[in-house]
């Protein structure tokens, strides 16, 4: 080369290297603060590695612009060479993703010079817990038993709503149907009172008519033992339609649920007597015997107004259809039952009385038939009888024959017999002096 002072000549591969030939050497290693041992191949970084600290050291006294160095990461989030600042011997580096990076450190020109290849650190980053197989199936599987779960309670909760919907349909159908009883009895009770009306009170007020029309047309003057014996019709068609409005309205009551039940223990001798009472005047007018045949210990438990109501409508039919002898009401215990009987002297019931008691036995009012099909209403009397003992749990038998007379016997069940202490004490008494 010339010069100022001459020529130079100068052998090149005598010249000095300007460039580092020491290897860069790692320092330490810090994830996160914490130091790992550097001495191993491949450093395991947490999967939550926030930053990774990455110091070297290169031996070198030179000019820094010299020393350059650059790095590069490859691996998930790799990107291209980077150079080092002068004088820079550290790295920071954010977080690395899952799986295996490495981290190239080199100087730069003389590498390639000297085939130098740096500095090689092997990351790897384990994957996530929540991005394993196995977490992944156990969410899946998790997630399939919350979706069973919510459908088994969806499930029960549809079941419990469809049986609360069903309990209310049910009630509501209940109602409907005690609604339609209530309605289908009411007109059945109707339909029985007009017929009732009709064939016991409406009769009467036509026989009463027609003979009062007779004996205002002259009849009193042509003949008067004729005029007495139809006073005495019109007293006994009135007698018989007070009766019957009276045992209209009672058995209404009894229809309309107005009668309560009132248990108690009832003396049937004395009891009986205020039954016969009631009837003492017009039997007396008939010349009839009333007789009081009930035992005087006897003591029965039932509501005595139900039971008062039953036997005056029978003393009274039996006073109303006996013309001359007696009317006895007897008590007496049959097996598992008390029997009460009125029993009297007239000419026996007709035959259509007759079949319509045989048809109430055992039914109420409602439920008997006549051959027809139709509602049986003949007699009022006995279809009050045949009600109220129902509500008392009872029964009632009929007996007649004709010409000689009816015994009407009234069953209650044996749970309605008391025993009265006083009674029994003379019972035991009378048997201490027999023997």
């Amino acid at each position: 080369f010339p010069t100022m002072d001459g020529l130079v000549w100068f052998r090149p591969e005598d010249v000095p290297d300007a460039y580092p030939e020491q290897p860069v050497l790692l320092r330490e290693v810090r994830v996160d603060g914490n130091k790992l041992n550097e001495a191993r191949a491949v450093l395991t970084l947490p999967w939550d590695n926030r930053e990774v600290y990455v110091s070297i050291s290169l031996a070198y006294w030179g000019t820094q612009e010299n020393a350059r160095l650059e790095y590069f990461v490859d691996g998930p989030g790799g990107g291209k060479w980077q150079l080092f600042h002068p004088g820079q011997r550290e790295l920071r580096l954010t977080a690395f993703e899952s799986g295996r990076s490495t981290l190239r450190i080199r100087k730069v020109g003389s590498a390639f010079r000297h085939g130098d290849d740096g500095l090689k650190l092997v990351f790897v980053v384990p994957v996530p817990y929540y991005r394993t197989y196995w977490f992944i199936g156990l969410c899946v599987v998790g997630a399939s038993l919350l979706l069973w779960l919510v459908l088994r309670l969806n499930a029960a909760r549809l079941r419990r709503r469809n049986l609360q919907l069903e309990k209310m349909v049910r009630q509501r159908t209940g109602e409907l149907v005690n609604a339609n009883a209530v309605l289908r009895r009411s007109l059945e009770m109707k339909e029985m009172l007009v017929s009732i009306i009709s064939h016991d009170i409406v009769t009467p007020l036509r026989f009463i008519a027609r003979v009062s029309n007779g004996a205002m047309g002259g009849m009193s003057r042509k003949d008067p033992g004729r005029l007495k014996d139809t006073m005495e019709d019109i007293a006994r068609s009135s007698d018989k339609l007070h009766a019957n409005a009276q045992g209209l309205l009672q058995w209404i009551k009894r229809q309309d649920g107005r009668i309560e039940l009132r248990m108690r223990n009832v003396a049937m001798h004395p009891f009986v007597a205020e039954v016969l009472a009631m009837e003492r005047e017009r039997a007396s007018d008939k010349g009839l015997r009333l007789l009081n045949e009930m035992p005087l210990d006897d003591v029965v438990q039932t509501d005595r107004d139900v039971l008062s109501i039953v036997l005056h409508n029978l003393v009274a039919n039996a006073v109303t259809h006996t013309q001359k002898g007696a009317v006895a009401v007897s008590g007496r215990v049959e097996g598992d039952r008390y029997a009460i009987s009125v029993i009297d002297t007239g000419n026996g019931m007709p035959e259509a009385a007759l079949a319509h008691a045989l048809r109430l036995q055992g039914q109420g009012a409602l439920g008997a038939m006549n051959g027809e099909g139709e509602r049986d209403v003949q007699g009022l009397g006995l279809l009050i009888v045949a009600d109220l003992l129902q509500l008392l749990g009872g029964a009632f038998e009929v007996n007649s024959t004709k010409g000689t007379g009816t015994c009407v016997t009234v069953l209650l069940p044996v749970g309605n017999r008391a025993a009265d202490p006083l009674a029994q004490a003379t019972r035991g008494l009378e048997q201490t002096s027999l023997s």
